[in-house]
């Protein structure tokens, strides 16, 4: 154990030894919460006040145990209407382990609930934004785990209450400093309060600095003072205790396109209370979008530097997912999730030296490890001569039952076999023409139709580039009398092509990658080209996969940008795009989907 590392001392407290002080008071942690964060803040009062749909933020730095969290759930829950919700963003820049966790709130059984909710969403919190959702969507917690300055220049919602809860200011200046002072003002309000057990003088300063008006009141326990303040902006005579009021968040939206995209956009902003129409043009199946019906794909994040701004995204939204699935059995069946893990072999020197670098930035959170030739056969099912990195909590997926079981939500409405003709302003709303001549309005829009997008006046200036893919499926007991090695794959592997556990009785390989192809029709050298990229693994495999007969698959199109970042923004006010998420399209669209949804509920629309 590190000298770094958190620990309870004889009397039962969980100390920090890297900043020398106790995670709360020895005296009774959850009652020094409630009084100087929960009535600081003045949050039963102002939840009773909350109208349905209302939307409440609260912004802390310092999550710790997770006690102040998990008491505002509570008073949350008692206090605020059914159809209002709640969203909880907290910096932590080196979360616990869930066993500390359990062990420091043990005193409060009445919390037990929640906390192992809260729980069995934990772990492989790398450095990052993490999205916790609880209570069907109604509760939500944005876990920022990295420095303080670092983490709040991701903050982009406007924040009702501030619990400024870090270790002391003398021990921990850094989560004390003016940069984080400014983040804090700069996610204000007019009328947004704060809270905090310290009365520290240079605190109070450089709160007042900012904008915050102060006062200091009697603290808790031992403590003779504590602070709190209210940001700029209300009227100066009104005591500081009159706070804003909740967010009035948007009620309804439509979304166009109903495939990965449209259905995370569509998902996230119905647990959080949005009513959403969804526009699909295509006819389903089944409950299912034909287009995605035969094909099967990974959910994984990027290898790729933890520098690497678009790696990072698509290791979020890969967390993201894999908590919803693993947190909604339904979900998860429906889909055919299946946490197998994958593996990406070293075929080259380059290579081995981004995955050895992967392993040295992310192994030590638990999302991945290092695996030698030897060992691959343990790991896959199939001995392999080069070694990788195994991911273990990536899996196999299936996009269209994944799409029909995030649309299958009480607050969505979706109108499949109906085409998005024209998307125009009109007024404060934004109107859709649509197949059979109906003429739709709403406020809020998002655009979630790949190419499909380009035919809109507002958003035909964006820069999508369509890329082929081709994917040969082959029988998994291969020809009569033949045993194939792909027959015992046990988990995704990756060597610049892929394959995947046969489902169904089918292996597939993949893929081909045609940048400005838009044709989907079967082409033979691609299924060559796909056995060329299977022979750098198993080349005797590879041999007699090209020659089987009449081999068979399909093709389909993913869709890019040019500098292969996804499009996750506002363009006008009221309209939102989710585009362009190539390759990585299940995680790419499920972390657009959590920050337009983010967008959407806080207000920020115009």
């Amino acid at each position: 154990m590190s000298d770094d590392t958190p620990h309870f001392d004889d009397a039962g407290r969980l100390i920090a030894p890297k900043y020398d002080d106790v995670y709360f008071s020895a005296t009774d942690g959850l009652a020094e919460t409630q009084f100087v964060f929960l009535e600081g803040n003045r949050l039963a009062e102002r939840f009773a006040a909350m109208k349905p749909g209302d939307n409440f933020t609260i912004g802390e730095t310092g999550f710790g145990t997770g006690l102040n969290f998990l008491a505002v759930w509570q008073l949350f829950t008692k206090a605020a209407p059914a159809e209002a919700t709640l969203r909880f963003i907290s910096v932590e820049g080196f979360p616990l382990d869930a066993a500390s966790i359990r062990k420091a709130l043990s005193p409060w059984s009445h919390l037990d609930e929640p906390m192992q909710a809260m729980l069995e969403q934990w772990g492989n919190l790398w450095p990052g934004v993490h999205q916790l959702r609880f209570a069907e969507g109604r509760v939500g917690l944005t876990l920022l785990t990295s420095e303080a300055t670092e983490a709040l220049k991701e903050v982009e919602s406007k924040v009702d209450a501030w619990f400024l809860d870090g270790f002391a200011p003398s021990r921990n200046p850094d989560m004390w400093s003016k940069e984080v002072f400014a983040h804090v003002a700069r996610c204000s309000k007019p009328g947004t309060t704060l809270a905090t057990y310290t009365a520290a003088g240079f605190v109070r300063r450089g709160l007042q600095a900012v904008g915050f008006e102060i006062e200091k009141l009697p603290g808790f326990g031992t403590k003779r003072d504590m602070t709190v303040g209210r940001y700029g902006g209300c009227d100066a005579n009104a005591s500081l205790t009159v706070a804003c009021k909740a967010t009035r968040q948007t009620e309804t939206a439509l979304v166009i396109g109903g495939s990965l995209a449209g259905a995370f956009a569509a998902r996230s902003l119905a647990e959080r209370g949005v009513a959403v129409t969804v526009l699909e043009r295509q006819r389903l199946v089944d409950g299912e979008l034909p287009a995605l019906s035969p094909r099967l794909a990974t959910l994984q994040p990027k290898v790729s530097a933890a520098s690497d701004a678009n790696g990072r995204w698509l290791r979020e939204g890969y967390a993201a997912v894999r908590r919803l699935l693993e947190s909604d059995e339904s979900l998860a069946k429906r889909s055919g999730w299946r946490a197998c893990g994958t593996l990406q072999l070293a075929t080259d020197e380059r290579t081995a030296r981004r995955l050895r670098r992967f392993i040295d930035e992310f192994g030590s959170a638990g999302l991945c490890q290092w695996i030698d030739a030897e060992q691959t056969e343990s790991i896959c099912g199939v001995a392999l001569r080069l070694g990788g990195v195994s991911i273990p909590g990536a899996g196999v997926v299936r996009p269209a039952g994944l799409c029909a079981g995030l649309l299958d939500h009480p607050r969505i409405q979706s109108r499949e076999h109906t085409q998005a003709i024209s998307l125009q302003r009109d007024g404060q709303a934004w109107a859709i023409e649509v197949s059979g001549g109906d003429r739709l309005r709403s406020t809020t829009v998002i655009v979630a139709n790949a190419l499909d997008a380009l035919r809109f006046d507002p958003t035909k200036h964006l820069q999508l580039e369509p890329v082929r893919g081709q994917v040969s499926l082959i029988r998994a007991g291969g020809e009569v009398g033949q045993v194939s090695p792909l027959n015992d794959l046990r988990c995704p592997i990756f060597y610049g092509g892929y394959a995947l556990p046969a489902v169904n009785g089918q292996v597939t390989l993949g893929a081909s990658f045609i940048p400005g192809d838009t044709d989907t029709h079967w082409r033979d050298a691609e299924h060559a080209e796909v056995c060329d990229k299977l022979a750098r693994v198993m080349p005797d495999e590879a041999e007699r996969l090209r020659q089987i007969a009449d081999p068979s698959g399909w093709a389909g199109l993913r869709v890019t940008t040019k500098n292969h970042r996804c499009y996750a923004e506002q363009v006008e006010p009221g309209l939102f795009i989710s585009l362009g998420h190539g390759s990585h399209g299940i995680a790419s669209a499920a972390r657009a989907a959590e920050h337009i949804a983010d967008l959407i509920a806080n207000g920020v629309v115009g």
